[in-house]
């Protein structure tokens, strides 16, 4: 039957088949196995690499979550006032500032937006057409 000849006994009934019991049903590879007497080997599983939880990590974590604390800095209302008339074909097209459009801004005033960046002012002028 493992030969793939089934159809054989196609529409016989179980009493009509006959089985051989004392037939050896093991593949080669296990008889091969039998007659040499040994066992067949076992493969240990090892795990690549195992880290374990202790000081060291829990002061990483520590550490990087010390890391990703933003500071916030409120906009002066000088500051907002000259990126809304910078940007104000911008704001009424509802269209977000470009990059380079933002440092043209902060090259045009550097002592007023020292404390911002391009992306800051990106979303300044997207909050305030959003909110209208």
């Amino acid at each position: 039957m493992e030969k793939g000849d089934i159809s054989k006994f196609k529409g016989k009934q179980i009493q009509d088949i006959e089985v051989d019991f004392n037939k050896n049903l093991l593949s080669d590879e296990e008889n091969e196995e039998k007659e040499d007497g040994r066992l067949p080997e076992v493969k240990e599983i090892v795990p690549k690499i195992i880290r374990p939880v202790g000081l060291a990590q829990v002061g990483l974590d520590q550490e990087r979550s010390r890391t990703k604390t933003r500071v916030l800095v409120p906009w002066t209302q000088d500051q907002k006032n000259i990126t809304q008339t910078f940007f104000a074909e911008h704001i009424r097209k509802k269209k977000p500032p470009r990059k380079r459009e933002c440092e043209q801004l902060i090259e045009n005033y550097p002592e007023v937006f020292i404390n911002k960046n391009w992306k800051k002012i990106k979303v300044l002028i997207q909050n305030v057409y959003t909110r209208k």
